[in-house]
């Protein structure tokens, strides 16, 4: 049976992830308790004590669906969110809860939470992978060169001359790779047909909001090398709490870009995404450079309207197209529809005589 892994680690690393969203939150006065002090010791208890409560009972929850053998994706959403509400009400001020369910704004004060406890419910999925039965690989190679050859042979697809039998055996799997498809060996089953990437709506919207982070912060660090270098450049010293207070205040201007962009990047991506679909391409690079070239092409599309996207949307683009491609994963390509026919007639080849001269009925 398969399961989703378990890493203590990543688990800690989730429970403080939202650990740290309390603390934002009750700096910023989304309705919980305002911090007593804001002294390094105040935050770092706040983040200790909301992440390892999270964290213990996203693992309790995690072990129960262990052992219920459930990996679906809904579930670990399901279970980030169960766990992110009762902990963000527990943290509300005092009153708030009561008056949020009188205004009848209960719902959209606990929509961000929620949000965020599906997240990281969905991060760790994603990032813990799946503990399967250990696999025979020698077995599986084996069967997998079996079923190619077979099917090689079947297709009758020109000699192979008269080689060695370990050659012949060799050529014949190659020659049959395309057409193993599906096959199960030991109970495991595995899949050697077409692929390419997922359209997932909410892995999207994951990838832009972390291509944004991920790219305002980037983008912030090189800032702060320019600064650096310019103040030894003018010979003035460098002090690391004017450094902490440049880098803060340049992330949040691009903080507040990166939201304006938002919509824009996400656009991007999808863009970037059904390009390279349509020509096959799966590789993290692929993505990489569709969404490095994502901006500018369609700066020129546009002639030229969309020339803000280059500078503010390029480095998010590229950031999120290559998460993107990670959130999402693979799937098989559908194979051809299927037709309907109302006279067995019509079920000629394009090539065929009959579809380029008609029956002759005289009356």
């Amino acid at each position: 049976m398969n399961r989703i892994g378990t890493n203590y680690l990543q688990l800690l690393m989730a429970g403080l992830g939202f650990g740290f969203y309390l603390v934002v939150a009750s700096i910023r006065g989304w309705g919980t308790e305002p911090l007593s002090d804001f002294t390094n010791d105040a935050v770092i208890l706040t983040i200790l004590k909301g992440g390892i409560v999270f964290a213990v009972m996203f693992t309790v929850g995690h072990w129960a669906l262990r052992q219920l053998g459930i990996i679906k994706a809904w579930a670990y959403a399901a279970l980030g969110m169960v766990c992110a509400l009762p902990l963000f009400i527990l943290h509300l001020a005092s009153g708030t809860f009561s008056e949020l369910a009188a205004t009848g704004n209960l719902s959209t004060g606990l929509f961000v939470p929620a949000c965020i406890g599906v997240a990281i419910g969905l991060a760790y999925r994603k990032s813990a992978g799946i503990d399967g039965p250990t696999e025979d690989l020698d077995g599986m190679n084996a069967a997998y060169r079996r079923i190619a050859s077979a099917a090689s042979g079947e297709t009758g697809s020109g000699s192979h001359g008269r080689p060695g039998p370990g050659h012949a055996m060799f050529s014949r799997a190659s020659a049959g790779a395309g057409t193993v498809g599906a096959f199960i060996h030991e109970g495991t089953e595995y899949f050697a047909g077409p692929l390419r990437v997922r359209t997932s709506l909410v892995s999207l919207l994951g990838a832009t909001l972390l291509g944004g982070l991920l790219g305002t912060l980037i983008q912030g660090i090189l800032d702060l090398t320019a600064y650096m270098r310019g103040l030894q450049g003018i010979g003035k010293s460098i002090r690391p709490q004017n450094l902490i207070d440049v880098l803060v205040s340049d992330l949040v201007i691009k903080g507040a870009v990166a939201l304006f962009t938002g919509m824009p990047v996400l656009i991007l991506i999808a863009i970037a995404h059904f390009g390279l679909r349509s020509i096959g391409k799966t590789g993290y690079l692929a993505y990489g450079l569709g969404g490095l070239a994502a901006a500018p092409l369609m700066t020129l599309v546009t002639f030229g309207a969309a020339g803000p996207l280059v500078i503010l949307a390029t480095l998010p683009t590229l950031v999120g197209a290559v998460i993107y491609r990670k959130l999402a994963g693979l799937e098989p390509v559908p194979i051809a529809e299927d037709i309907i026919a109302r006279n067995r007639r019509d079920l000629v080849g394009a090539d065929h005589a009959r579809r380029k001269a008609g029956r002759v009925i005289v009356s």
